[in-house]
């Protein structure tokens, strides 16, 4: 598996979970400690997946200046 395909793969699980964080808090947390966790964890997955969108546009642009 190369890296784009392996950064793709991450990007489609890191949303999915994303998403049932969302469908989760929207449907009722059993206390504040708990809602504080997954709005953390929401965080750390954006916040993954900012970075793997980063890597990969580097990647392109180190790719297009190769090929000139």
């Amino acid at each position: 598996m190369d890296i784009i395909k392996l950064a793709d793969h991450l990007r489609k699980i890191l949303k999915v979970k994303q998403n049932d964080i969302s469908l989760y808090l929207t449907s009722g947390v059993k206390d504040w400690e708990e809602y504080k966790h997954m709005v953390g964890k929401y965080h750390a997955y954006n916040e993954i997946l900012g970075e793997l969108n980063s890597l990969l546009k580097r990647m392109e642009h180190d790719d297009e200046g190769l090929s000139d």
